[in-house]
């Protein structure tokens, strides 16, 4: 579905629907449709999966396996203990990865197109701020098939080097602009299959309860 607002009234004419995937942009918008929100999407504020019952009224209860894909990613690396992080994007998977970083007292700022919802803006991120950033999460559709292809986020790429991590959420292509990049910088980089992997298993355990 394409549209968040008529979810429920199509539901009930689809009974052999167990369970959802939400993606961008409705991981926020889906929220008001929902009868309950599992721990992980109340602390959130995002959810990116929906578990249907009928018991016998359609219940619909919201969860965030995106937490459990971005742990994931973060368990690929040994991080340095004094790693800080810049997270690029604001979004619903952005939400995700904050969280995850908190669980982990991972210091972190976040950047976007609006200071309502992030740190800093782009236009005030400077290169002495991405150097001494050395974990990097690209949580923006940016670079992925489709409108955003070719696009990545706009930063200081010459300020990175070997220390960096930097983490695409983005798996399609495998290869974003913005991993190219930092690769050609001398970071070490991973894309989103990972995490789309580890969130899909969570959330198959989830329709299976």
């Amino acid at each position: 579905m394409e549209q968040v607002d008529g979810l429920r009234a199509w539901l009930l004419t689809q009974p052999e629907i167990v369970g959802l995937n939400v993606t961008i942009p409705h991981k926020q918008a889906v929220i008001p449709h929902l009868d309950a929100l599992h721990e992980s999407a109340r602390q959130t504020g995002a959810v990116n999966c929906i578990r249907i019952t009928r018991r016998p009224d359609l219940h619909l209860e919201g969860f965030n396996t995106d937490t459990t894909g971005f742990a994931a990613m973060l368990d690929a690396f040994r991080l340095e203990s004094n790693t800080s992080a810049l997270v690029l994007g604001t979004g619903g998977a952005s939400l995700a990865v904050q969280f995850v970083l908190r669980q982990r007292g991972i210091p972190f700022l976040c950047v976007g197109r609006n200071r309502d919802k992030a740190e800093l803006v782009y236009e005030e991120l400077s290169p002495q701020v991405v150097a001494k950033s050395h974990l990097l999460i690209q949580t923006t559709p940016l670079g992925m098939e489709g409108p955003w292809a070719g696009r990545m986020p706009d930063l200081a790429y010459d300020a990175m080097g070997p220390q960096h991590v930097c983490l695409d959420l983005v798996y399609k292509p495998a290869n974003t602009p913005f991993l190219d990049i930092c690769n050609k910088q001398g970071a070490t980089t991973l894309g989103g299959m990972l995490m789309l992997e580890a969130q899909a298993k969570a959330a198959w355990e989830i329709f299976r309860t």
